[in-house]
């Protein structure tokens, strides 16, 4: 890039007509590349202030698509006073953008040259805008704590709600949110009963080893019979795993539940799933090496294999359901 800017600095003002009217410094902060816009900028100092079709600067576009490092790079310039407070077609702000993004970074808000009660052309100020949407957004109680804590005012017809169809539509999606909540919630539940359900039959499976205790008198007495045998050494260690995962499924899910952020329940839930998942396989896997450790002799060499056989179908059946799932 370099280069290319070295023998045509005209690269970083050219307009992509097909592309929304985005330059070259317009796609190296929606994609994150902080060196490419470091570049851009030391080159064409002044290239900053071109917006694309929809009249948004370059700290709009790092704010919408969630780009941290692009926005904590405009940040650290001189000019970027001029960007906070530029509005786009819609009327709104960076400051607008943030109040509904999935970007954590506070010093947006406390930039003392940032305009906190600015109107869009809906009579949103930030605030408004952060308080009126309802989505699982990751950062969205820090986003309007950091808010109600520098004192960002609410537009005064807000305040009186006046507005009783924009008050409908947020008290349906509130209602819609609450309704999303209580369903992820029951499937909480619901997997926190199949998750205690497995770490108490594995954890019984623990104790209760595949061909018993040796209980002859002498120095290997108390000890598991087949303790020497590979298989048996298998079994042990997916029988731990499956007690470890399915407790810490069983801990994430009952924390998980405790949270008021639809985004935290999700993904406390999704975590809990996939170490439920890990608990599900490693006790299976614990079944076919108990078995086969306990029938692996020579009389029932051949049931034990036809064990193992029917037990890896569980596995198969499992890739095919939870591939169907994740596609």
């Amino acid at each position: 890039m370099r280069e290319l800017l070295n023998a045509d600095k005209d690269v970083a003002y050219q307009i992509a007509e097909e592309d929304g009217k985005k330059t070259a410094l317009h796609l190296a902060a929606l994609h994150g590349k902080v060196e490419a816009m470091e570049e851009l900028l030391s080159h064409c100092p002044d290239c900053w202030e071109m917006v694309n079709d929809r009249g948004q600067n370059i700290l709009h576009i790092a704010i919408e698509w969630g780009i941290s490092d692009a926005v904590q790079c405009i940040l650290k310039r001189r000019w970027v006073g001029n960007l906070l407070n530029q509005k786009d077609n819609e009327g709104n702000t960076p400051l607008h953008m943030f109040a509904v993004s999935d970007c954590n970074i506070p010093d947006l808000i406390h930039h003392p040259l940032a305009d906190r009660g600015a109107f869009n052309k809906e009579n949103l100020t930030p605030r408004d805008k952060a308080t009126s949407v309802d989505s699982f957004r990751r950062y969205e109680e820090v986003i309007i704590g950091v808010l109600n804590r520098v004192e960002a005012p609410r537009g005064w017809r807000n305040i009186v709600h006046d507005d009783s169809e924009r008050m409908t539509e947020w008290k349906k999606n509130r209602a819609e949110n609450n309704k999303r909540k209580g369903d992820i919630n029951k499937l909480i539940n619901n997997n926190m009963i199949v998750a205690a359900l497995i770490a108490t039959v594995s954890f019984a499976a623990g104790f209760t080893l595949p061909g018993g205790y040796d209980g002859n008198a002498g120095p290997n007495q108390g000890m598991a019979v087949l303790v020497r045998k590979a298989a048996f050494k298998a079994f042990v260690i997916s029988i731990t795993m499956a007690v470890i995962c399915s407790t810490s499924a069983l801990f994430v899910f009952l924390i998980g539940s405790y949270y008021d952020s639809p985004m935290k329940v999700y993904n406390r839930s999704s975590i809990g799933f996939f170490l439920m998942l890990i608990s599900m396989v490693a006790m299976m896997i614990a079944f076919i090496t108990g078995t086969y450790a306990v029938l692996a002799t020579t009389p029932g060499l051949g049931l034990a294999i036809a064990v193992c056989v029917i037990g890896c179908s569980f596995l198969v059946i499992g890739y095919i359901f939870l591939h169907k799932l994740l596609l």
